[in-house]
């Protein structure tokens, strides 16, 4: 009986110690989404922290990826809208996100808006839903990759979009990392696809405002040409289509010539590479 005791009293002191060890490394401080069937997921608004303690990231009242309360300024606004290149993900460090680094590139007011795996209708509703924000800038930047016009995202697990912090830290980590179970849309999260390309056409007449569309190439892509005319030629024929005077759409193989050095995988940039995209867009404009 007494090395039952021992054997318990050595498991539970074991199972604190890494519970403790973990939060305090700052492995489970990572941001929150709120979820629904309309928008998909989205970063709650007001919420700040550091992952592993040093990749710090921030989000406004607006679920925009900056510290500042989103306000009109006296300089050039851009609304900078994306998926996870835009967003950057636990791997980067604010500065290090495509935002800050746009806002140094141009000097104007940079105000980033994404979550990782939007795609181009996700990116849409927010604009739908804040119509205050789209009339408030001078210009819209969306950053697409050619799995953006595909369906839209919708919320699946607590693994890759938490809406909650978990109630232990050891068992959150064990469950995504070694047993990964597998999670599947549920339908009071299901996001019903639309066109956003033919939505995204109605939005710019009525916003008449300059929308510039930066086709991202995957590393796929970037290396093979052929493999990008594949995946991105029908949408990119269907935007070209568009014939609007105000969108003005830029061929990010052409244009930014990466290579696989400039990606941290098979899609994610390098925080160097960040820095050639905002260069590139800041000369564009």
């Amino acid at each position: 009986m007494k090395k039952v005791v021992i054997g318990l009293t050595a498991a539970i002191v074991l199972i604190s110690t890494a519970e403790i060890g973990i939060r305090m490394l700052g492995l489970v401080d990572f941001p929150l989404y709120n979820a629904d069937s309309r928008i998909g997921y989205i970063p709650k608004p007001n919420q700040s922290g550091s992952f592993m303690n040093t990749n710090d990231w921030v989000f406004n009242e607006l679920s925009m990826g900056t510290a500042r309360k989103f306000q009109p300024s006296d300089r050039t606004d851009i609304l900078l809208v994306g998926d996870s290149i835009v967003f950057g993900g636990n791997s980067y460090k604010q500065e290090e996100r495509l935002g800050p680094q746009l806002e140094g590139a141009t000097g104007d007011v940079v105000w980033p808006i994404s979550a990782g795996s939007w795609g181009l209708q996700n990116e849409l509703q927010y604009l739908q839903d804040h119509p205050d924000v789209v009339a408030s800038v001078d210009r819209i930047i969306l950053i697409l990759n050619s799995a953006d016009f595909d369906q839209p995202s919708s919320w699946i697990s607590e693994f890759t979009h938490p809406r909650e912090y978990p109630v232990s830290a050891l068992c959150y980590l064990l469950e995504r990392q070694i047993f990964k179970p597998k999670r599947t849309v549920q339908p009071e999260t299901k996001v019903p696809a639309r066109d956003a390309v033919a939505e995204f056409k109605k939005f710019a007449i009525v916003y008449s405002k300059p929308f510039d569309l930066w086709l991202y190439p995957t590393k796929a892509e970037s290396s093979d040409r052929s493999e990008w005319e594949k995946l991105f030629a029908a949408s990119a024929k269907r935007l070209e289509a568009l014939d609007l005077d105000n969108v003005h759409i830029h061929n990010g193989v052409d244009i930014l010539h990466f290579t696989d050095v400039d990606y941290r995988d098979n899609i994610h940039p390098t925080p160097a590479a960040i820095r050639k995209l905002a260069a590139a867009i800041s000369e564009s404009l």
